[in-house]
């Protein structure tokens, strides 16, 4: 079975939620319904496993954080397990193992978006993350 996950714009709430929907084939996908919701925007759904488990890590800057998450009742069901960076502008989170360490890339500029991505660095998916002091790219204008 495969999984897509995905934001679905919530015009009521005026904000992004996380829809979930499966396929037998990748061709054809039927909608199950909105698998994370939180009182602020979420896009962007990273969704990994480590260590048995299943994670996700939505785009969460309105909630001033990269939040993660790990699932209870997969693919519906998720459950905050903390906050792994803080900032005001940490957009479009994306993590990835590499050399017994873990790394984010985010941008984070608040001035003007896209022009500024940040490399994070931890020993354990929990942290404590740190900004690597080398890795800003920032594109030139």
């Amino acid at each position: 079975m495969w999984y897509m996950f995905f934001e679905v714009y919530n015009l009521r709430a005026d904000k992004g939620e996380i829809g979930v929907a499966s396929s037998r084939d990748g061709l054809s996908w039927q909608y199950l319904q909105i698998a994370l919701s939180k009182p602020f925007h979420l896009s962007y759904p990273y969704v990994f496993e480590w260590m048995d488990d299943l994670y996700m890590v939505p785009e969460s800057y309105r909630a001033g954080s990269v939040r993660l998450y790990r699932t209870s009742d997969f693919p519906t069901r998720w459950s905050f397990v903390g906050e792994i960076l803080k900032g005001p502008h940490l957009v479009d989170s994306s993590l990835f193992r590499f050399n017994d360490r873990w790394w984010c890339f985010a941008e984070t500029n608040c001035e003007i978006k896209c022009d500024t991505l940040n490399l994070f660095h931890a020993d354990d998916l929990h942290g404590p993350w740190q900004e690597h002091p080398k890795a800003l790219c920032k594109r030139p204008i």
